[in-house]
């Protein structure tokens, strides 16, 4: 019987999670739901059901305000259990194509992500302070590899300009960019399903900024907007 490696995820994180400047550190284990208990396990198969706790703290001397966020991937091949990630008072917990992602924040590698579980942390984080989150997922088909397209995100601002820019990218998370200039790319792979965004304002008090969304090397939309300051927006979803 097919296997679905819940290692990938796992193995990826300590090295792509976190830049080297970040004040959040975590770790991430993986387990198997029996009637027994939670088993650890590193492969999962089908109709089993997966538990992640995702341990998160805070190693900088001074507190975080609110507003931290932390995301994790939901792996192809898998479904969200609805309304099995952590949610208390002090954390709001979102799943699917997330959107309006706050900064700070723990952005988890989704190499073969379908969805994200997102969680905001309302209150201050402070120094030294360990967060834990859970979610479960269950395995439909280990072999899953939905077919994709390439984006491409291009901004042209006037000239002697730049933008303020922000996408809904890889995984359907939000991400913002400043001083972005004319030769600026986002290319990633999406799903049939995704939403595409994309926004940029012009930083200067005059001229011209265009927005582009390409689809396999395919111009599939396009938002222009002229004057000071002005914001150009194109989006849609990819079918």
């Amino acid at each position: 019987m097919r296997q679905l490696l819940i290692g990938f995820s796992l193995l990826a994180l300590s090295a792509l999670a976190i830049a080297q400047s970040s004040p959040i550190v975590h770790t991430i284990e993986a387990f198997i739901v029996t009637d027994g208990g939670l088993v650890p396990a590193t492969t999962a198969r089908p109709f089993q059901t997966v538990h992640y706790r995702l341990t998160v703290r805070n190693q900088s001397e001074s507190a975080l305000p609110g507003g931290v966020v932390v995301t994790a991937p939901v792996p192809f091949g898998t479904e969200y259990v609805a309304g099995s990630a952590t949610r208390t008072d002090e954390a709001r917990a979102e799943y699917g194509l997330l959107t309006g992602v706050s900064v700070p924040a723990l952005e988890m590698p989704r190499p073969e992500s379908v969805g994200s579980i997102r969680w905001t942390f309302l209150n201050p984080f402070p120094p030294g302070a360990v967060k834990v989150l859970e979610y479960r997922v269950v395995v439909v088909d280990p072999g899953a590899r939905p077919e994709t397209s390439t984006i491409e995100y291009r901004v042209h601002p006037p000239p002697g300009c730049v933008a303020f820019v922000t996408v809904s990218g890889r995984g359907g998370v939000t991400e913002q960019f400043s001083a972005v200039d004319a030769a600026w790319r986002y290319r990633f792979e999406a799903p049939s399903g995704q939403f595409l965004f994309l926004s940029a304002q012009n930083s200067c008090d005059r001229g011209v900024i265009v927005v582009e969304i390409y689809v396999d090397g395919r111009l599939y939309k396009s938002a222009r907007s002229e004057g000071a300051f002005v914001i150009a927006t194109a989006s849609g979803v990819l079918e």
